[in-house]
C-alpha cells in the first residue's frame, strides 16, 4: 500500500512541476477567447490535483502507525503550498488575459459593456484571522481587480464569498469599498492573527508514546513558528526557553526522561534541540513497533501443539 501511494506521491509531483512550468511560462494566443480556454483548463487541472492532494494525505494518515511517514508527509505538505500559490497563478493570468475588449475596439452599436467574470469558484473566507491574506490575495485576482465588473457586482461577489462568521460582518455603507474595509478592519489584525497561532501552539494536546502523535506535534509547532517569523516576529533564547519548558510537559514521561538524560548540560536548551529529540524519539518508537508487529505476526504463524497428558489410575 505504501509503495502504490508513494508512487501516487511521485506522479502528482510531476504534474505540480509542468503545471508550474506552463504557468511561468505561459505565451498568450492570438485571442482572449483561446487564453480562456486554455487557462481555465490549466486551473481545473490545478483544482484537481489539490483534491487528488487531499485524498492522498488522508490514505497516507490510514496507514498503521508503525509506517515511517517523516518523509511522505514533508513532500504532500510541500506540494499543497506550491498547488495553492499555482491555483493564485492561473487566476491572475486569467485576470490579465482574459478581460473584456477596450472600449476603443467595441463596434458603436455596443453600448453596454460586457460583464468578462472568469467561470470560477469563488474563493471562500470563514472567519479564520490567518486566512484572511491568502483569501483576499485570491479575490482581488479573480474579481476586486477585473475592470469588467461594476462595484455593486464586486460587492454582490464578495458577500457571496463570505461563510461562517465572516458573513456577519457589516460595513456602514452597502459597497464594495466598505464591505472589503470592514472586513480589514475585521480581519486584518496581526495582533489577533499572532494570538491565534500561539493559541495553536500552546493548545496541542498531550502527546502520548504514539510516533505520530510526537511527529505531529514538531509539524504544528514547526508550521506556526514560521507563520510567527513571517510576521516579523523572531525567536530568541528567552521563547526558546519558555516553549520547551511548556512542550517538555506535553511528551510521555518515559520520553521526557530520556530528553532529561541525553541532555546533562547545564545551559539552556535550544527549542530546535527539543524538536530534534522528538523527532529522533518518533522514528525509535516507530522501529520498535514495527519489530514488535513483525515478531507477533511471526509466532501467530507458529503452530501450537498441546502437550499430550498421560493420566494413571492408582489401584486403591
Amino acid at each position: 500500500m505504501l509503495q502504490k501511494l508513494n508512487r501516487l506521491r511521485g506522479t502528482s509531483r510531476d504534474r505540480v512541476t509542468r503545471l508550474n512550468k506552463a504557468a511561468e511560462f505561459y505565451e498568450r494566443p492570438a485571442t482572449p477567447e483561446e487564453s480562456e480556454i486554455i487557462l481555465n483548463q490549466k486551473l481545473q487541472n490545478v483544482l484537481g490535483l489539490k483534491a487528488q492532494m487531499k485524498k492522498l494525505l488522508a490514505d497516507y494518515l490510514d496507514l498503521p502507525d508503525s509506517t515511517n511517514l517523516e518523509e511522505s508527509l514533508d513532500v504532500i505538505y510541500n506540494m499543497e503550498a506550491k498547488i495553492e500559490d499555482l491555483q493564485v497563478k492561473f487566476k491572475i493570468l486569467i485576470t490579465k488575459y482574459c478581460k473584456a475588449p477596450n472600449a476603443d475596439n467595441v463596434p458603436m452599436t455596443d453600448h453596454k459593456p460586457k460583464l468578462k467574470i472568469p467561470n470560477l469558484p469563488l474563493p471562500e473566507f470563514t472567519g479564520k484571522y490567518e486566512k484572511y491574506e491568502s483569501f483576499k490575495t485570491q479575490f482581488m485576482s479573480i474579481i476586486g481587480n477585473n475592470e469588467s465588473s461594476n462595484d455593486n457586482q464586486k460587492c454582490c461577489y464578495l458577500k457571496a464569498s463570505l461563510k461562517g462568521d465572516a458573513k456577519f460582518i457589516e460595513s456602514t455603507q452597502d459597497t464594495f469599498q466598505s464591505l472589503l474595509s470592514a472586513l480589514d478592519a475585521s480581519y486584518q489584525n496581526n495582533r489577533a492573527v499572532i494570538g491565534t497561532l500561539i493559541k495553536n501552539v500552546l493548545s496541542f494536546g498531550k502527546a502520548n508514546d504514539s510516533p505520530r502523535q510526537q511527529r505531529n506535534l514538531v509539524d504544528i509547532i514547526k508550521r506556526n513558528l514560521r507563520a510567527l517569523e513571517n510576521l516579523k516576529l523572531s525567536r530568541y533564547n528567552l521563547s526558546d526557553a519558555l516553549l520547551v519548558h511548556i512542550l517538555e510537559g506535553k511528551i510521555d514521561s518515559e520520553s521526557q526522561k530520556l530528553y532529561q538524560r541525553e541532555n546533562k548540560s547545564i545551559e539552556i536548551l535550544s527549542l530546535d534541540c527539543f524538536l530534534n529529540f522528538i523527532e529522533d524519539r518518533a522514528r525509535i518508537l516507530e522501529g520498535i513497533s514495527k519489530n514488535c508487529t513483525t515478531t507477533v505476526n511471526s509466532n501467530s504463524n507458529k503452530q501450537f501443539v498441546k502437550p499430550k497428558q498421560n493420566f494413571q489410575v492408582q489401584n486403591h
